[in-house]
């Protein structure tokens, strides 16, 4: 038995029990952790990409505003290979960088 601020006594079983409850969480906080990581990494490739594609879009309008149709359709097939990248990356909804 130990003494737990000079009032409680627990004994090796309480002990160990208290031990797994801990590396229970901790295992949890690191899962977590390790998923926000990744969506967090996840994020900064989707905005990039997002905003690249807006900045290419709006060089795809000629002098009088209107839509030039090819350059757009261009931009729209290299976008679409990046989004397929991206949704690789996450296989399925998982994170996996």
């Amino acid at each position: 038995s130990y003494q737990y601020n000079n009032s409680t006594i627990l004994n090796r079983t309480q002990i160990d029990t208290l031990l797994n409850i801990h590396a229970y969480h901790c295992s949890n906080f690191d899962e977590a952790l390790t998923l926000w990581t990744q969506f967090h990494a996840l994020l900064k490739v989707i905005t990039s990409w997002l905003d690249g594609t807006e900045k290419s879009l709006k060089r795809t309008r000629d002098k009088s505003g209107e839509l030039i149709v090819e350059q757009a359709k261009n931009i729209q097939k290299v976008s679409m290979v990046i989004y397929c990248n991206v949704k690789c990356l996450t296989k399925g909804g998982s994170f996996y960088l």
